[in-house]
């Protein structure tokens, strides 16, 4: 027969410690995690962004990741900050564009500009270029978590 000798008390300390750095690593890796996606999304969205703003506005929001592991309730955004995003990311239909400070629309063409009091908009493709970025990121943040649950074990002295 095996005898061994537990040192219980111990073992609860590093239960509790193990729930203290969970909540830091989880934290910790949803804010890289959220990084990792908006990076991909400025390096593979499909769209065609001819000032580079669209691309430029793609990062974490502030004060993102909010919340906590241990309460249940982390939670991260990543969002492109320009008004166009949205409509780039879930399509729109074919609507009308109105003049909102002028009487008419100025429309550069080549040779110089059209001026209408309205046009008609096609509407715009989905291009879902955050959820394509979550998406094929999937691998890399699983890794990032499981190195942040092995990291606050190790921590805790539970590995």
């Amino acid at each position: 027969m095996i005898e061994a000798e537990i040192d219980v008390d111990g073992l609860l300390e590093a239960f509790e410690r193990v729930g203290q750095e969970l909540d830091r690593e989880m934290t910790s890796s949803m804010t890289a995690a959220l990084d990792v996606v908006a990076a991909r999304a400025r390096t593979d969205a499909t769209f065609r962004d001819r000032s580079g703003a669209l691309r430029a506005s793609i990062q974490r929001d502030p004060g993102s990741p909010s919340g906590s592991f241990l309460s249940g309730n982390l939670a991260g955004t990543v969002s492109a900050g320009e008004a166009y995003g949205a409509p780039l990311e879930f399509g729109s239909r074919p609507h009308i564009i109105r003049p909102r400070h002028r009487r008419t629309l100025r429309i550069p063409v080549e040779g110089g500009f059209l001026f209408r009091g309205a046009v008609r908009h096609p509407g715009t493709r989905e291009y879902a270029f955050l959820a394509n970025a979550l998406r094929d990121s999937g691998p890399q943040i699983e890794e990032i978590f499981s190195d942040g649950i092995d990291e606050a074990f190790a921590r805790a002295g539970l590995v």
